[in-house]
């Protein structure tokens, strides 16, 4: 079966929840933000429903539901990547924690991390050999990660070749989606009037010209991404999109550099492109890395805030339960014997943890870079 790239294109804006309480009377007077991109949660569940009505499924049908695209808790055959937000065509990632900026006026200039491995730190999460923290190589005062902003392909597989992008190969949020505010008011339908101190604000995006996001759809016969309905409802309000189905021809991915190996060794490094959720594991991946999935010993790593991400039950009419996901970007600085070459680049574009038939997880493999 064909792996497809499913593109999809707000007609309007879009609004997607976090997870922040929106009952009344709660959220706060400043209204609530949509998350942009949205989750794999979020688009599996629009994903599954157009190939459900192309296969002839109604809401109200339920014994009209095609087996193969699973149930409330399971995908069935399909597996998902994604998402990916696309700019003109060309695919962009979150940037990589390793990379910090330092920003002057428009311009920014780029700094690379590395372990600081002769420099190890005594702390109690390793008492007799120390830790050893990522650094910079030279001194760069007021260097930052950089929240909000997204690498070209080009540009992460410069990274990933042990370097830096270019400034044309890294765009900010802001270049890519505005956030839009909304006020709204609860309604009367019996009345056909608006109801009294109802009031509430949401903040919807509007993704600029030229801006998409996608997912790569597979485990279906080929035939079903044609039948499915080129428009259809995704995330709160009903907003409505256009669904783009396209061949995957493998190019979604940044290319994997030719890894580098020192005295019988390999050093390489492991970006995360979604996030992962490792479950109960998330303890021992947070202090040692994720040894479970990748050979070799983990020696350093950049690890960002955990996300928080839920979703909406669709059978039962109520949010699922926030859990929490390590973000986009996380690095992992690994070191394995060379014998394992070959398996360490199998990983390149695999899924690290549990839920990965919905994309979560995917990582790919890199250089350390100059010492």
């Amino acid at each position: 079966m064909t792996a497809f790239l499913w593109n999809f294109e707000p007609l309007d804006t879009l609004f997607i929840r976090d997870g922040t309480p929106f009952n009344a009377g709660e959220g706060g007077m400043r209204g609530i933000k949509s998350i942009f991109p949205p989750t794999i949660t979020t688009c599996q569940g629009a994903i599954r429903t157009a190939l459900a009505y192309g296969q002839g499924w109604d809401p109200g049908h339920n014994e009209l539901w095609p087996k193969e695209l699973g149930g409330p808790e399971d995908l069935g055959v399909l597996q998902l990547r994604g998402p990916f937000i696309r700019r003109e065509g060309d695919f962009l990632y979150e940037a990589p924690l390793l990379v910090l900026g330092n920003q002057s006026g428009e311009d920014t200039t780029f700094h690379r991390l590395y372990p600081l491995v002769k420099e190890r730190i005594t702390c109690d999460l390793n008492p007799k050999q120390g830790m050893v923290l990522p650094g910079l190589k030279e001194k760069a005062p007021g260097a930052q990660p950089l929240t909000g902003t997204w690498f070209t392909k080009k540009g992460m597989e410069a990274v990933l070749a042990g370097g830096i992008p270019s400034s044309q190969d890294v765009f900010k949020s802001n270049e890519l989606w505005d956030e839009e505010g909304r006020v709204g008011i609860a309604l009367d339908r019996k009345k056909r009037t608006a109801q009294d101190s109802k009031l509430y604000s949401t903040f919807h995006v509007r993704m600029q010209r030229g801006v998409s996001f996608c997912v790569r759809v597979e485990g279906v016969p080929d035939n079903w991404h044609g039948q499915a309905p080129s428009h259809i409802t995704f995330g709160g309000e009903g907003r409505v999109v256009s669904i783009k189905p396209e061949t995957d021809v493998g190019e979604y991915l940044p290319r994997m550099p030719e890894l580098e190996t020192d005295e019988a060794k390999v050093r390489f490094t492991v970006i995360l492109i979604t996030p992962a959720f490792f479950d109960e594991k998330t303890p021992e991946v947070m202090r040692a890395g994720p040894t479970s999935w990748i050979p070799g010993e983990c020696i350093s790593a950049c690890i960002g805030k955990a996300v928080q991400i839920g979703g909406w039950d669709i059978a039962r009419s109520e949010p699922r339960p926030l859990q929490a996901f390590l973000p986009a970007g996380t690095t992992w600085f690994f070191e394995a014997e060379e014998k394992y070459v070959k398996q360490i680049k199998a990983l390149h574009g695999k899924c690290l943890g549990e839920k990965t038939e919905m994309g979560y997880g995917q990582v790919i493999i890199g250089r350390w870079g100059g010492c």
